[in-house]
């Protein structure tokens, strides 16, 4: 669905709903887990298999369900005066019960793949991005070399937005006792300590706990961890991006192009998602942070 509307000064705004609903894809799966029981250790996780003979087994079928919800909103303005402006931002939703394809097993509960339905791992709830493009006036008096110097100026600047992914809190330990899948790593999730909540305490800095690492603790034996999956968002991210370009016009259709660009502009730290393995000595810790401002210089000649 889609409706646009063309306002009186000129700027042409749009909104459209995106709507899939139960999309199937091929997905891997551990296909003959180790079935949880009294005496279950992870030495005989090969006994405890519905498929006796058999040890770890990638499953490939169609299980993968996936939806996802949309409105996206657009509002351009372009002029005879050298300006365009675009922008845009999306409100999404999207949910599966796996986001790998069929590669290494993702999947958490191997017993009940319909457990696993909670957001994308890559579901980016709200972004926005505005660009510009502006043409500095020319001055017709100028003329000669000075119409080349200080004439033909274009800036452009671009900034981006958005909430951060979700992602797991995983315990780092195989307490389900279903076994390690073949290409992949054990998949159980923490479990949340009653009355504790998650949020992080009040005064300590995010880097150091970015959420409340004493609300998480292993799974209970024979479980796949009750802290839900992807129910955890990493940080928000922002940056701005600038531009200066001059063209030269040197003699008949050769032109010089000099430009100048700033990526995020203004050196802000895009901080990356925290430890969430609940063994690591780095649990709750932001280690990483997206790229610094960097400058570079270009030019080219065309004819």
């Amino acid at each position: 669905m889609t409706l646009e509307h063309q306002i009186k000064a000129g700027i042409g705004l749009a909104a459209t709903y995106v709507g899939n609903h139960m999309v199937k894809g091929m997905d891997s799966t551990e296909g003959n887990p180790g079935v949880y029981g009294p005496g279950a250790t992870t030495s005989n996780i090969n006994s405890r298999r519905p498929y006796a003979g058999l040890a770890s087994v990638q499953l490939v079928s169609p299980f993968g369900m996936s939806n996802y919800n949309a409105l996206q909103l657009s509002a351009n303005k372009h002029t005879n005066r050298g300006f365009t402006l675009i922008s845009n931002f999306t409100w999404s939703k999207c949910m599966d019960n796996d986001s790998q394809s069929t590669g290494g097993v993702t999947v958490i509960n191997k017993r009940n793949l319909n457990a696993n339905y909670a957001r994308c791992d890559f579901d980016v709830e709200q972004s926005g991005t505005v660009s510009t493009v502006y043409d500095l006036p020319l001055v017709h008096a100028f003329h000669g070399f000075t119409d080349k110097v200080l004439n033909h100026w274009q800036i452009t600047a671009i900034v981006t937005a958005s909430k951060g992914t979700p992602f797991n809190i995983s315990s780092g330990v195989d307490n389900a006792l279903s076994g390690v899948t073949t290409n992949s790593s054990t998949n159980d999730l923490t479990d949340r300590v009653v009355g504790v909540i998650p949020q992080r305490p009040s005064g300590v800095s995010q880097l150091k706990e970015y959420f409340n690492t004493a609300a998480f603790t292993k799974n209970a034996l024979g479980t796949f961890g009750d802290s839900g999956r992807n129910s955890t968002f990493a940080p928000g991210q922002w940056n701005a991006d600038a531009g200066v370009l001059k063209t030269f016009p040197l003699v008949r259709k050769l032109n010089l192009t000099l430009r100048g660009e700033a990526f995020n502009l203004f050196n802000h730290v895009n901080f990356g998602a925290p430890v969430a393995t609940f063994t690591s000595t780095q649990f709750g810790q932001i280690t990483s942070a997206a790229g610094p401002r960097v400058l570079q210089v270009s030019m080219r000649l065309t004819f």
